[in-house]
């Protein structure tokens, strides 16, 4: 009798044991997805041939991309933004249908933690909502990528945008255009880079 108890006291502690590492083992393998998820850097899936295009530096906030030569890049400077939820920006550099906001170190708090504008979850459009939200990387660099429908100017129309919110630690930025120039806009992403 005690030799059958402890064979199913020992039974019951293996039982236990077992139970604990697979709970351990799903727990680990579920923050290493995610983790894995989360480092992906943002798949554009295009091909560029970018023979004859030309190289965008911005040695000031470190960073660089290629465009195609009939293209214009345009430095407008900085901008005081006079809302209270806007927050000023360093810089805007505009190629083609892409703009590129560079903002102030420090103005991303935690890792996907944008200010409302520009960078918030909400739109600030018809129906207040971003269509999507996520968290990816653009270069290694922890991004907040959103879709949102905005204002387009014309009464009660509106406009599907794109947002990559980049917590770069020297200078974040902003990448934004219109859904529509999608394509068009993906061939130069893809050859955006932050340099040293």
């Amino acid at each position: 009798n005690q030799y059958i108890r402890q064979a199913q006291h020992k039974k019951g502690f293996a039982n236990l044991v077992l139970i604990g590492v697979v709970v351990v083992l799903v727990v680990v393998s579920s923050y290493f997805a995610r983790y894995k998820k989360n480092k992906e850097d943002i798949k554009l899936d295009v091909v560029v041939d970018t023979l004859g295009w030309k190289t965008y530096t911005n040695s000031k906030y470190g960073f660089e991309f290629q465009y195609p030569q009939d293209l214009q890049v345009s430095e407008s400077g900085s901008y005081v933004s006079q809302s209270g939820t806007q927050p000023d920006n360093l810089e805007t550099v505009h190629v083609g249908e892409i703009g590129i906001q560079v903002f102030s170190p420090g103005i991303v708090e935690g890792d996907y933690g944008w200010p409302e504008r520009p960078c918030g979850e909400w739109s600030f459009g018809p129906d207040d909502k971003a269509l999507l939200s996520e968290h990816t990387t653009l270069d290694g660099q922890k991004t907040l990528h959103i879709v949102s429908r905005l204002f387009s100017g014309t009464e009660g129309a509106s406009e599907e945008n794109d947002f990559f919110c980049v917590n770069y630690l020297k200078n974040p930025i902003v990448i934004y255009y219109k859904k529509t120039k999608e394509s068009e806009v993906n061939k130069i992403l893809s050859t955006f880079r932050f340099i040293k």
